[in-house]
Formats: structure tokens, sequence, C-alpha cells
């Protein structure tokens, strides 16, 4: 057995430290575990404590046995083995409670997290965008950007770390009022990381340099609907004399030629599901052994999905998610967190604060227009009813009582893509969750050198 990731040390505490195993007592599986393999390998992966381990099936076979063996003892230890009358559920919402933020009247007082709307107008007119037929559309103003860089220097300290994700619209769009809130953060001796959310098209390879270089930014996040002919009618740049997807291909080369780390985010829909394992193929000639280079697949959203949309979505889904690992691309924050879920997002995160053009601030990216909690001209008159909405959470329902994924689930009563799983999106988590861990298992060999060493039980 091979140790890939050991527990958190947050919820062992939590849990009072490693169980011991008791010769003649009765174990089963920890509820809260999933389970893939990789050639002759079983990935193990408990949802409840982060660990991870790879074994093999002669090793399973004694796992419940009395006699002694190692890799049984940390599997019991783990809590991968449990009592039978162990209580995961009840465990699960009582290490919840605890780890919910309080709110009170100094909510938002230790703000190291900014989402900063430099414009909501765009380049591109997606079909889908919720933005697009908004008509309150609007650029930061250079005297706002001064105002926004004042905010983040009074709400941090000097030294401190902090981070500003750039959306929009088209963040790019707007470009000076970037180079005004960095440049003053930046002489404010605040240590400064940064990451965007574009469509790439203006991301050229002198962009790319400053971005890197001038305005502290890491990773990029970029949409792909399809390949050339899908992905142009889909975006249906406002610029007529170019291809679109070439000159955005082109620039992910130069992000990731500029040591930008890349993220590709393929949004999937029934306008172009059956175009999109082209898409991954495509990705993987274009960029293969670039390691800064990740893909992920996100469903639109749909306010009038019935359940044979969703089998359709759900069901291809997983099918381009095995070939995403098929094909060797990584896959972008993998869906295999190493603690229980204890926030939703930035929404109930007291460190973090979303930034409208206009100075408003609110908890989601997603409402410019409404759902606002204050303004940087007076941050400390919150609204804390809409805050308190927001910390509201959805209640497990009859699908959720059996799925091992619970304790990295969380749904927000007010966020706009609220729903509970039907069978076709659990299975479909289930899976990519399984895929990410056979990522998980070949990049831990790579980092060993080695093919993983076999228990040696006494």
């Amino acid at each position: 057995m091979n140790v890939i990731r050991n527990s958190s040390r947050e919820v062992i505490e939590f849990l009072r430290g490693f169980q011991k195993k008791v010769k003649g007592f009765k174990y089963r599986f920890n509820k809260f575990i999933i389970r893939s393999e990789y050639e002759d390998e079983f990935i193990w992966y408990n949802v409840f404590t982060g660990s991870i381990v790879s074994i093999k099936d002669y090793e399973i076979d004694n796992v419940f046995t009395d006699d002694y063996c190692n890799y049984a003892d940390f599997l019991v230890q783990n809590y991968f083995l449990v009592p039978e009358q162990f209580n995961e559920e009840e465990l699960l919402t009582e290490y919840r409670k605890r780890k919910t933020i309080p709110i009170t009247t100094n909510s938002l007082t230790r703000l190291g997290n900014f989402t900063i709307l430099t414009t909501t107008k765009c380049n591109a007119r997606c079909f889908y965008c919720y933005q697009l037929h908004s008509k309150q559309k609007m650029h930061m103003t250079e005297e706002t950007a001064h105002k926004v860089a004042r905010y983040i220097i009074d709400s941090t300290f000097e030294g401190q770390r902090l981070f500003i994700g750039w959306f929009g619209g088209e963040p790019l769009y707007n470009q000076k009022v970037i180079d005004i809130i960095t440049t003053k953060i930046v002489s404010a001796n605040r240590e400064l990381h940064s990451s965007i959310i574009t469509n790439g098209y203006l991301l050229d390879e002198k962009t790319c340099k400053r971005a890197a270089q001038d305005w502290h930014i890491s990773n990029v996040q970029v949409t792909l609907d399809g390949t050339e002919e899908i992905y142009n009618k889909a975006k249906n740049f406002i610029y007529k004399d170019t291809n679109a997807f070439q000159k955005v291909i082109q620039n992910i080369h130069f992000m990731l030629n500029n040591g930008l780390s890349v993220s590709i985010r393929i949004n999937v829909d029934l306008h172009n599901v059956d175009n999109l394992k082209e898409l991954v193929t495509f990705l993987a000639e274009e960029f293969k052994n670039r390691p800064n280079f990740s893909v992920y697949l996100h469903e639109l959203f749909d306010d009038q999905k019935t359940l044979e949309r969703s089998k359709q979505i759900f069901e291809n889904m997983e099918e381009i998610s095995s070939l995403i690992t098929e094909l060797g691309l990584r896959a972008q924050g993998m869906n295999v967190p190493d603690t229980i879920k204890s926030l939703h997002c930035m929404v109930d995160d007291d460190r973090s604060v979303v930034i409208t053009p206009d100075g408003q601030l609110g908890v989601c990216e997603h409402y410019e227009h409404e759902h606002f909690i204050g303004h940087i001209d007076n941050p400390t008159d919150l609204n804390m009813d809409e805050i308190k909405a927001w910390r509201e959470m959805s209640e497990f329902e009859e699908i959720c009582e059996d799925c091992p994924y619970k304790p990295a689930c969380l749904k927000c009563k007010l966020c706009p893509d609220h729903k509970i799983c039907d069978v076709y999106e659990k299975d479909y988590i289930l899976h990519r969750t399984k895929e990410d861990l056979k990522l998980i298992y070949t990049d831990y060999l790579k980092r060993e050198n080695e093919q993983p060493k076999k228990c040696e039980c006494k």
C-alpha cells in the first residue's frame, strides 16, 4: 500500500486523533470513500479525512483480519475503516457547525481576496452569457480605480499577501484600471498575487508580458466552446476581420511561454457537446507536454433543465472526462479536496469580497447589479441581512443520502447555479472524481520515480 496523501490535520484533531485498531472489533468501510482503479492498483479516497492511498487486491484481502498488518492499521487509524457504530453523518454536520464563520459587525474585516470587475462590457457576445442583455454596461473609471486601490490598502496591512481575481465582462477591455490598482497596491508594500478570467482575445504577446511582470498574474482562465466553427459562432466577437479561434489559440501559446498557468474551461451544452471530443483531442495535440496547461468541463447554467437534457449532457461529459485522462491532459483544480468542505465559495468566506465597476461591494461576481452588501466609499456600513442570506445553505435531499462525495459538497441557496444534483449529475461528479484520482496517482508515480513499493506486512 502507498500513502499518496495524508489525512487533514484539522479533521483528525476534530475526531480527537487517529483511531486505534482494537482486536476483536468489527470494522466496516467509511461511507465517504470513493474508489478508482488504475492498471493493477485500487485508489481509495477518503472524502471525510482527505487521505488517498493506493492498494493492491491481495492487500485488500487482509484488511479485515485480526492479524497485524501496517497498512490495515493505517486504514483504521485514518478512518477508512470505522467501527460499525461510527456515525459519519453526525460528525460531518458537527464539523461544519464548528467551522462556520459567525456573522457579526466585524464581518469582512480580515480581507485578503478581492474579485474586481474592471468592466461589464465585452468584446464577445456569447449567446449564453448572463450579462449579454444587461442594459447597465460600464467601465470602471480611473477615479474609481484609485478609490478601489485605497479601499484594498486600507483593508489590509503592510507586507500582507493578498489575491486579486480580475473579472468582467472582459477585464482586459479596461486595462488602464488594472495598471492603476496594481501599481498603487504594490507601492503600498502589499504582496500581490493575481489571476484573471478572460476570453483570451486581447491577451497577445505584449499583454502577456505585462500580465506576468506588471500585474503579478500567474493564472489565466480561458473559455473554449468547441473547435473553430463552433467556437467562432458561440463567441460572436465584435471583430469581423480575424479568425478568433486561431487568435486565441496563438495567445494561449504566448501565455504559456511567459510562464502563466492556463486553465481552459470548456462549457458544455447541447449546442456543442458532440464537438468536444474533437476539441480536447486538438488541445492535447496542440499543448502536449505543457505542465502549466489544464482543462476542465462545466455544464452551462440552464433554468429550464429537464431530466432528459441532463442525461444527454452528463453522460457525454463522462465520456469526455475519460478522454481527457486518456490523452494525458491535466485536470484543473482536481475534484479531490483535501479536507471537508466547510465553505461554499467566496460568498461565505469572511476574507473575500467582490468590487463592481462603480464601487459596489458584493460577495458573488455573478451579481453585478444587485445583492450588494456595501460600497467602497463607506465600507463599514454593511448590509448584514444580505450577508446572512448568502450564508444560507440548502439541506441535503434524498439523493444525497448514499453519496460518498457529500463531505465535499455544499449548495448555497442564492447561488445562480443552485440546484440539487439529479442522478446523472451525481454519476458524473463521482466519475470525474475517479478520473482525477487516476491523475493524482500517476503524478505520485512520477514524483516517486519508481514503481509503488509493496507493503511488507508481518
